[in-house]
């Protein structure tokens, strides 16, 4: 039986959002985030789609930040999204428009949608590249939450003086380019460049890759995942960032005894909306 399920993917730069009748024919939109230095509008854009489609059988979020999923809301969020923590999405809108709705951390959203919709075998973990840096662990088909919900967060592993999403992030890509030519460019302005031979957009992108694979390899070495999958906008760069990747693993890596199948995810950019929808269609009464 077919139901109406409105899915959201919230990030920190974008907010996807799909109107679910058949998973097979996807349509994704998208608006973006707004977010001002001190605080965001991301609940009122919510409520402002969902009032559109009351006669929906279920809303299932996936969101950048600590998610309680059980409770439906947000319970920590880093800086890219101010006073975001104790965002109540579950209780606002089942009392607000008597749908039933599901709240889940983007990552794990993401991971759960590559999992169920791509052929693997064994454990995998995920790793997102964004506007910061996420990772979760999929273990016997199931999301890995940890005692507190927030096993996965690599992005706050610390590295150098700062965290790991520092330094491995798209936005370090961006950053390190801007600041240097003085002017706002974006992710795709570099590749492009890179592609032409532009040293700085080459130097900025091959930093990024060493510093990515310090993570990745930390990931190797200690929970050693069948799968390490690569997730985000950043992987619309396809083979040319892939072969990067495996080639600087390679030089790296103390022993080939050491083995994850790393690859970028086949869902892309919308594995979120996936898996929120898989994870929605799961729980739901």
């Amino acid at each position: 039986m077919k139901m109406k399920i409105v899915c959201f993917d919230i990030g920190g730069t974008n907010i996807k959002y799909a109107i679910v009748n058949d998973i097979n024919n996807l349509d994704v939109k998208s608006i973006d985030t707004r977010v001002t230095k001190d605080d965001n509008h991301i609940l009122e854009d919510i409520l402002k789609i969902v009032e559109e489609h009351k006669d929906a059988d279920a809303v299932g979020i996936s969101t950048a930040g600590v998610v309680d999923s059980k409770k439906g809301e947000v319970i920590f969020s880093g800086p890219t999204i101010p006073k975001y923590a104790g965002t109540k999405f579950k209780k606002i809108i089942e009392e607000k428009y008597n749908i039933q709705t599901f709240v889940e951390n983007d990552v794990n959203s993401a991971a759960f949608g590559e999992y169920s919709y791509s052929d693997y075998s064994g454990s995998m973990f995920m790793l997102t590249i964004g506007t910061g840096v996420g990772g979760s662990l999929i273990l016997d088909g199931k999301v890995f939450s940890g005692a507190s919900m927030t096993a996965g967060e690599i992005g706050y592993m610390p590295l150098n003086d700062g965290y790991f999403q520092d330094y491995a992030s798209a936005t370090f890509l961006t950053n390190y380019v801007s600041e240097r030519l003085s002017k706002k460019v974006d992710g795709k302005y570099i590749f492009e460049n890179a592609k032409n031979g532009d040293e700085l957009c080459i130097d900025a992108i091959d930093k990024l890759v060493y510093n990515l694979c310090t993570g990745i390899l930390n990931i190797i070495y200690m929970i050693n995942p069948d799968n390490l999958v690569i997730g985000g906008g950043i992987t619309a760069q396809g083979k040319y960032l892939e072969d990067k990747i495996l080639e600087v693993l390679e030089k790296r890596i103390i022993g080939k005894q050491f083995k994850s199948n790393v690859r970028l995810a086949n869902l892309k950019n919308s594995a979120g909306i996936y898996g929120i929808y898989s994870i929605t269609r799961k729980e739901m009464k």
